[in-house]
């Protein structure tokens, strides 16, 4: 099962609430009283996560353990998969005894021809068109003696964030990156209900946005040797 990213218990400033955010966001135009406003204001929440899941952030890396079967070479992927980083090997006791090494797509069709029924040890692995496949694929079904070596692999890989449904329902972002997703909504929202603060909300939303990925690409170079 995927690893639970975000949540308010786990952060320090904690996040805000789906009620919490649409009640700002509808402040800015003068409505969190009204029912419609706050409806608006929660799509515009929702699209400016969407617009987040165009990025694969640092924050946003997560990990799922796959059981490895015999004669098997495609595996499913967590529903909230984006990009794969890398993929290690366990032994039976958990612990890291490998990796294999990701292809994209056409280099691994290119590179390994079709197995028909043969098995054997993965070197390499691809994810094809996710939306239509959802699924891990290695160069050869794994056979039994490298399943008994390495029963499980660990994906390493970059997840999506979920929209927000229930009232209560917190965003898994970092508390900074809320900001970008007020602005946003505020934006969104003022579009149809204050139009003259819509600018405002607009400048401030790309910002924080351009703020964010200096943030995450720095981030990537921290305790590095």
């Amino acid at each position: 099962m995927p690893v639970v990213v975000g949540g308010a218990s786990s952060q320090t400033p904690g996040l805000r609430t789906f009620s919490s955010l649409k009640d700002e966001v509808a402040r800015y135009v003068m409505g969190p009283d009204d029912t419609e406003v706050l409806a608006v204001a929660g799509m515009g929440i929702n699209n400016a996560l969407r617009r987040m899941n165009l990025r694969t952030w640092y924050w946003m890396l997560d990990y799922t353990d796959i059981t490895l079967t015999a004669s098997t070479a495609d595996y499913n992927l967590p529903a909230n998969f984006k990009a794969a980083r890398n993929l290690w090997l366990l032994d039976s006791a958990s612990a890291a005894a490998g990796q294999i090494g990701y292809l994209d797509p056409k280099t691994f069709d290119l590179t390994y021809s079709v197995q028909g029924g043969t098995t054997g040890s993965p070197c390499a692995y691809t994810v094809y068109s996710f939306l239509d496949t959802f699924q891990l694929s290695f160069n050869i079904p794994c056979s039994t003696a490298f399943i008994a070596s390495y029963p499980t692999a660990r994906l390493r890989f970059h997840a999506r964030t979920p929209v927000l449904v229930n009232n209560t329902d917190t965003a898994a972002l970092p508390s900074e990156a809320e900001l970008y997703v007020l602005w946003y909504a505020k934006f969104e929202t003022a579009m149809q209900f204050d139009p003259e603060k819509s600018r405002t909300a607009k400048s401030e939303s790309e910002q924080v946005w351009q703020m964010l990925v200096r943030d995450d690409n720095e981030h990537h170079f921290h305790d590095w040797s």
